[in-house]
């Protein structure tokens, strides 16, 4: 056989195998294509979702009036007072105390 015949026996082979390859890779890119679309349209379709749970937990609701324990109230001040005492300075201290004995003495 001749030698230029073998080379371009073996390049047509080569040129019918890259073509096949070609045609399989285009192919692959029209799935990959297809499939990029439906995975941005599930996409769009998630954040959609998200988009709308998250408008449900912005919206405004009846708010409940809080009541205030009148018992709690009171211990809450008095422990303030209780507080007030024990900044006084060591040299007002008496004074202060004479001052409360006389205010409840007074009030009996």
């Amino acid at each position: 056989m001749n030698p230029e015949k073998e080379e371009t026996e073996e390049e047509s082979e080569t040129d019918e195998v890259e073509k096949k390859n070609e045609s399989e890779n285009e192919g692959e890119m029209l799935r990959n294509e297809e499939e990029r679309e439906d995975g941005n349209e599930s996409e769009i379709h998630e954040k959609d979702k998200v988009r709308e749970q998250k408008k449900k937990r912005m919206s405004v609701s009846m708010g409940v009036v809080a009541r205030e324990d009148p018992a709690e109230k009171k211990r809450q001040e008095r422990q303030e007072y209780k507080l007030r005492e024990k900044m006084i300075k060591k040299k007002h201290r008496n004074l202060y105390r004479s001052m409360m004995k006389g205010r409840a003495e007074r009030g009996k």
